[in-house]
């Protein structure tokens, strides 16, 4: 996935770019998809490399477009 300078801060929320440069590339493991109808969203639920520390036990959730 394209890694933007927001990815950094990243906790709790559905993760979706909103600030900062590219700062590069990351693997992350997809895990689960789940479309949320009620606002045309599709969630990815997956697992970061980076350590249980970060985000949601090491996991995030990612929207896409």
């Amino acid at each position: 996935m394209a890694v933007y300078t927001d990815f950094y801060y990243y906790e709790t929320e559905v993760y979706q770019a909103t600030w900062g440069y590219l700062e590069g590339y990351h693997a992350i493991w997809l895990l689960v998809i789940k479309t949320i109808l009620e606002f045309l969203v599709v969630v990815l639920y997956c697992k970061n490399s980076w350590g249980t520390t970060w985000g949601i036990f090491g996991y995030l959730k990612f929207a896409t477009k």
